[in-house]
C-alpha cells in the first residue's frame, strides 16, 4: 500500500507565523485557509493598532464596559429611577449638589424670563401686554407663587430629575378679565413608564408616552404621586390618557431620538457620593485625634490603680476622666500609653481638585460653586463667568424659551377672550441680565457702543434684563413728574426753549430785502 504523501508546506508571511505560535484555532485556518489565516491577522492587527487611541483594546481598558450600540432610550430606561432617586438624595444632603443645582437655576431663570407681545398692531399688543401681566399673577393652579415662580420651579426639577412636566389647565368659571388657563409642574414620577403596547389605532405607547407617526399625541399620568405616603385610593394606581396638547414634556435632547431626560448631575454622582463619605471619614478623624485616649499598662496584667475618678461604661470597663492639672504616682512597672492618630496629608488638595472636576461636570465655575474667592482675580473671575454666560444664554434660548416660554405664550394668547379674532401673535423674550462685575468700565462701553452704532439702545436694555418700551414710558413719566414739580438733575438736560415767532412785519420786511439783493 504506497504510502500516504504529507500535505505541501505553505510559505506564510511573519505577522502570520506570529499568530500561529500565539493561538491554536489560528493556526488551524491558516493551515486550512492561507487567504483567511491572513485576514484574521490583519484584522487583529487592526485592533492592536487603531488610529484612535479610545478604541484600542488593551490592559488598560479591562474593566471598561460602555454600552456596545445602545440608544439613548435603552440607556435611560435602565438606569432612570435609581440614578433619578441618587441624585435627589443628593440635592437633599451635599452642599455642593444643592449650590449646584441652585446656581443653574438662578442663573438661567433668575427673576424670570419677561415676555411681552411683538405683533404688529401696537394697540393689540398693548391689549394682550396688559393681560398677560394680571395673569401672570395667577397662572399657578395653586395659587403658591406666579408664572417666574412657576419656571423656577420647573428648571430646578429638570436639573435634578431630568425632566419634568407643565399641565395646562383650562377653568370654567373664572372672572370676566382673566383668561382660562392655569399651570402646574408635576415631576417625571407621574408619567406610566412601565406603559407600553401598541394600540389598534395604530399608536404605540413607549414608556408611557403615545406615539403616532413618531409624534408624541398623549401622555399616560398617574392622577398623584405614586411615592405619596397618603392612602392610595384603588382607581388612583391607574394611569390616565393626558392628549399632547395639555402638556409641555420639559427636558435636554442629548442625542437625537432621546424620548426621556437624565439628570444633570449624572456626570457627578459618584464622585459628590464619595467626597461626601471622605468628607465624613476625615472629620470623624479629626474628633477621634481631639479626645485624649490612653491604656495604663502593669507589671504582668495585675490591676492597676485609677488616674482619675472612675465610671463603668456601657460594655462594663472602667473608664477615668482626665482633669487639667492633675498629677498620678505610679508604682514601679505601671504606664500610661496615650493614643495620636496620624494626620492625614493633602486633605486641602485633594478636595480642591475633587472640587474642580465636580464643577467642570455641572458646567460652572469653581468659585460660583464653592463661594472660594481666595485665589481669584479679576481678569480670571471674568474670565470664567463670561464663558459660563454664553453657556447659560445658550440654554435659555435653546432650550427654556423654546420648550417651556414660547409655549406658555401661545396658549396663552389661544385661550385669552381675545384669541378668535387674533390668530397667532409673536412674543418677544427678554432673559434676567447679568450682573455687572464693573460697572464703572462696562457701563461707559455699553454707551460707546450705543452711540458707534454697533449695538441699538433696545437690544442693550434688554441685555439688562428690562423690557424697552416698559422703560421708555418710565422715563417719559419720571421726566414729566420732574417737570411738574420742578425738579432738575443733572443727568436730565432741561429740554431746549420753544423758537420765538417773528412778527409779520418783521416776515415781509425780511422778505422785500430778499427780493431786493435778488434784483440786483
Amino acid at each position: 500500500m504506497p504510502q500516504a504523501r504529507p500535505p505541501p508546506k505553505v510559505a506564510l508571511p511573519s505577522r502570520l507565523r506570529a499568530v500561529i505560535e500565539a493561538s491554536r484555532l489560528d493556526r488551524l485556518i491558516a493551515y486550512l485557509s492561507p487567504t483567511r489565516g491572513a485576514q484574521r491577522l490583519a484584522a487583529r492587527r487592526m485592533i492592536e493598532t487603531l488610529a484612535y487611541e479610545g478604541a484600542r483594546i488593551s490592559r488598560r481598558e479591562q474593566g471598561w464596559v460602555p454600552g456596545i450600540g445602545t440608544s439613548a432610550n435603552a440607556e435611560i430606561a435602565s438606569a432612570r429611577t435609581l440614578i433619578r432617586d441618587r441624585a435627589r438624595d443628593l440635592r437633599r444632603n451635599n452642599v455642593y449638589a444643592a449650590k449646584a443645582v441652585a446656581t443653574l437655576v438662578s442663573n438661567r431663570i433668575g427673576t424670570g424670563i419677561l415676555a411681552a407681545a411683538d405683533g404688529s398692531n401696537k394697540r393689540l399688543n398693548d391689549r394682550i401686554n396688559a393681560s398677560w401681566e394680571r395673569w401672570i399673577e395667577r397662572c399657578d393652579i395653586h395659587g403658591k407663587t406666579d408664572l417666574y415662580g412657576l419656571e423656577s420651579l420647573a428648571e430646578a426639577s429638570r436639573v435634578e430629575s431630568g425632566e419634568c412636566f407643565v399641565r395646562l389647565i383650562r377653568l370654567d368659571d373664572i372672572d370676566d378679565d382673566d383668561v382660562p388657563l392655569r399651570l402646574q409642574v408635576l415631576e417625571p414620577d407621574y408619567l406610566d413608564t412601565m406603559r407600553n403596547e401598541r394600540i389598534e389605532s395604530g399608536s404605540e405607547i413607549r414608556e408611557g408616552i403615545e406615539y403616532r407617526g413618531g409624534v408624541a399625541v398623549a401622555y399616560w399620568l398617574f392622577p398623584t404621586h405614586p411615592g405619596d405616603n397618603a392612602p392610595i385610593l384603588p382607581t388612583s394606581v391607574r394611569s390616565v390618557r393626558v392628549p399632547a396638547s395639555e402638556i409641555l414634556h420639559y427636558y435636554r435632547v442629548a442625542r437625537p431620538g432621546q424620548l426621556t431626560g437624565v439628570t444633570e448631575l449624572a456626570p457627578v454622582i459618584r464622585r459628590l457620593h464619595d467626597l461626601d463619605a471622605y468628607a465624613d471619614a476625615e472629620l470623624m478623624r479629626k474628633r477621634i485625634a481631639a479626645c485624649s485616649v490612653g491604656a495604663v499598662t502593669t507589671p504582668a496584667g495585675l490591676p492597676a490603680s485609677s488616674l482619675a475618678p472612675t465610671t463603668i461604661g456601657s460594655d462594663g470597663r472602667r473608664e477615668e476622666q482626665m482633669a487639667p492639672g492633675m498629677y498620678h504616682y505610679f508604682k514601679p512597672g505601671e504606664a500610661v500609653e496615650f493614643f495620636d492618630p496620624k494626620p492625614s496629608e493633602g486633605y486641602s488638595e485633594f478636595f480642591g481638585v475633587e472640587l474642580h472636576a465636580i464643577a467642570a461636570g455641572m458646567g460652572i465655575p469653581y468659585e460660583l460653586l464653592t463661594g472660594d474667592l481666595s485665589e481669584v482675580t479679576y481678569t480670571s473671575h471674568r474670565g470664567g463667568l463670561v464663558q459660563f454666560r454664553a453657556a447659560v444664554e445658550s440654554d435659555q434660548w435653546q432650550l427654556v424659551i423654546p420648550q417651556l416660554c414660547r409655549p406658555i405664550w401661545d396658549r396663552f394668547v389661544r385661550d385669552s377672550l381675545m384669541s378668535p379674532s387674533l390668530g397667532s401673535v409673536p412674543a418677544k423674550f427678554t432673559p434676567p441680565r447679568f450682573g455687572l462685575l464693573d460697572p464703572a468700565k462696562e457701563i461707559p462701553a455699553m454707551i460707546q457702543a450705543i452711540q458707534a452704532g454697533l449695538r441699538s439702545w433696545g437690544d442693550t436694555i434688554r441685555r439688562e434684563g428690562d423690557d424697552p418700551a416698559k422703560v421708555l414710558d418710565e422715563i417719559e413719566a419720571e421726566r414729566k413728574e420732574f417737570e411738574r414739580r420742578g425738579i432738575t438733575l443733572t443727568s436730565i438736560p432741561p429740554p431746549p426753549p420753544e423758537p420765538a415767532e417773528a412778527d409779520d412785519d418783521d416776515e415781509n420786511e425780511a422778505a422785500e430785502a430778499e427780493a431786493e439783493d435778488a434784483a440786483a
